[in-house]
């Protein structure tokens, strides 16, 4: 192994290496949390671990009420100072802003992706209320990944973003996650930091990188 240089993202202020979820994705994150911390029984098994995920996402869309999401993805300024503007504005359901090729463990989701990317990869989705809608949305995010990651209507990419409710009065009501792990409510603000962190790394994964480190 030799040591290299990994890029992480950071959601108001706190850092994460995989990945930040906006909508539902974070409520069933608060409301499993919750679920285990009133139970004693542990799922150790990583199959069963997925499998009970998806279950739960099926289960819980019936009590989500899904609101419309706004994003705006940075660029610094032509002006220069330091200052931002904005390069691009998009509305969704569901927002997820990956670091990494995989999400929740062997989805591999972002397949063009990963920690030295100089930009996240983001899955907008955009046109979903119901729960078949829901289930028809994972199903191709998790099974059709290919053909899906370059479409510019499910992945976009940026370095910077900020995302809020279109309605700011219902931001309290909107949930965020970082790495699994529920963090707040709406709005976040969310950007790349380049080199944060040194890892150990098998150099045949990262070839160019690591050669003469």
């Amino acid at each position: 192994y030799k040591p290299l240089k990994i890029n992480l993202g950071k959601a108001n202020g706190t850092y994460f290496l995989a990945m930040v979820g906006i909508g539902l994705d974070a409520f069933v994150v608060k409301a499993m949390e919750e679920k285990i911390r009133c139970s004693r029984k542990r799922i150790y098994n990583n199959f069963l671990k997925y499998a009970n995920y998806i279950i739960n996402i099926v289960k819980l869309t019936k009590d989500y009420e899904f609101h419309e999401l706004f994003m705006e993805s940075l660029r610094p300024s032509d002006g220069g100072g330091g200052g931002f503007e904005i390069a691009g504005r998009y509305c969704a359901k569901e927002i997820i802003v990956s670091n990494i090729r995989h999400y929740g463990g062997p989805f591999k989701v972002f397949p063009n992706n990963s920690p030295l990317n100089d930009k996240f990869d983001i899955r907008v989705i955009r046109n979903v209320a119901t729960r078949s809608e829901v289930v028809l949305s994972i199903i191709k995010s998790l099974a059709f990944y290919e053909k899906y990651s370059k479409n510019p209507d499910f992945y976009i990419k940026g370095d910077r973003l900020k995302i809020s409710s279109s309605i700011p009065s219902l931001d309290k009501n909107i949930f965020y996650q970082c790495d699994g792990e529920f963090m707040g409510t709406l709005p976040v603000e969310i950007e790349k930091v380049s080199g944060a962190i040194t890892m150990l790394v098998n150099p045949s994964l990262f070839p160019a990188q690591t050669v003469g480190v």
